[in-house]
């Protein structure tokens, strides 16, 4: 098997994990375009024959027991070495060393708690001697994914950094570069909501998995005078047949899979979508303000509790409140304007732009 440079660990554990390592690749490429930059899903490291099994069970975990995943999820958050994971080692790291000692990688990122468990003790049993950066990739500081041969962490913002802090980690291993995202998304024009006369208003595909977009909701947005409504399904082909038999709308327009979300992001004043750490970032990278239903799912309170806190836009209790947010906000100057002030605050606690720098110091 051909060694690599970079070996980027991932998961398939919902979305983010993927995104933000290829958003890694994408700095990294940028930085030294002769790298050998690989990305690995961990579970085809240890167990490929249950990775389908394993997603499954962690979607509908998520989507219909929250209470039971987050029994789960408070374990490793609040206990170093938890029992769950310890398990998952002791089986199945004999099996990831072999694959680190095949592929010889000159230094491993990972953007999953797991990945970052596994290269830990490989270093310790296997004399490993690999630089190791952790990508944290949720608005958290849970133990799962503090580990003692950790050499960096990429962490969202100050918070996180300080609370690592806290729980004993050298502020020297830290580098505070947001949830690292493409760079289509880092490059923004200099406008704000007021400028403009027809208000756009971003429903990104994700969203849907919390709220259900109906017909009756669709004809509301369509008597909002002056407002365009784009509604991103993605791979979601079913959705979008579904969305386009209830149309046409004169002001709704419906896109599948896209490549273009950075710049539809860049012309919205308001981004409807999940409470995930790197869709999250990627509309504070854009400066737009974003609209959020209540999550019971532990990571994505987390970073709802972040975007209250932080003033970075409106979080709903119930679907049906969307529409009753999204027409008292969307021609608000003054509350925009404050939104967006508040983006531009926190945008500037952190520095995407250094993140193959960083990476690069340590090869």
């Amino acid at each position: 098997m051909t060694e690599c440079d970079i070996l980027v660990l991932s998961a398939s554990f919902g979305w983010g994990h993927n995104s933000v390592a290829a958003a890694i690749c994408e700095h990294l490429k940028l930085e030294d375009d002769s790298l050998q930059v690989w990305t690995k899903d961990i579970m085809d490291i240890f167990a490929p024959r249950i990775k389908p099994f394993g997603t499954a069970f962690y979607n509908r975990l998520t989507r219909n027991s929250p209470s039971l995943y987050n029994v789960l999820y408070n374990i490793k958050r609040d206990h170093p070495n938890n029992f769950l994971d310890e398990i998952i080692y002791d089986r199945y790291l004999d099996r990831f060393g072999d694959y680190l000692l095949e592929v010889k990688p000159k230094l491993i990122i990972s953007t999953f708690p797991l990945g970052s468990g596994f290269v830990s003790r490989a270093k310790d049993k296997f004399d490993i001697q690999i630089p190791l950066i952790t990508a944290i990739t949720d608005v958290v500081d849970s133990w799962e994914w503090i580990h003692n041969n950790t050499d960096l962490y990429f962490v969202p913002c100050k918070i996180v950094e300080n609370r690592l802090v806290e729980k004993g980690i050298d502020r020297e291993k830290i580098r505070v570069t947001g949830i690292p995202v493409r760079q289509d998304f880092l490059v923004k024009e200099s406008h704000t909501s007021e400028m403009r006369d027809q208000r756009q208003i971003l429903i990104m595909g994700g969203a849907m998995k919390k709220i259900t977009l109906t017909k009756s909701m669709l004809m509301h947005f369509e008597k909002m005078e002056n407002t365009k409504i784009v509604v991103v399904t993605g791979n979601d082909t079913e959705l979008y047949k579904k969305l386009n038999r209830y149309g046409p709308f004169k002001n709704i327009e419906v896109v599948g899979f896209s490549n273009e979300i950075a710049s539809i992001m860049e012309a919205s004043d308001l981004v409807v979508t999940k409470p995930g750490g790197a869709t999250l970032f990627e509309a504070i990278n854009k400066g737009v303000p974003v609209v959020l239903k209540r999550s019971k799912v532990g990571q994505e309170e987390e970073n709802l509790k972040f975007v209250e806190e932080h003033g970075l836009g409106v979080l709903i209790e119930d679907e049906d409140d969307l529409e009753t947010v999204i027409a008292g906000m969307i021609f608000d100057d003054e509350r925009l304007e404050q939104v967006e002030k508040n983006l531009e605050e926190l945008r500037a606690e952190f520095d995407s732009e250094m993140i193959g720098k960083y990476i690069l110091e340590l090869l």
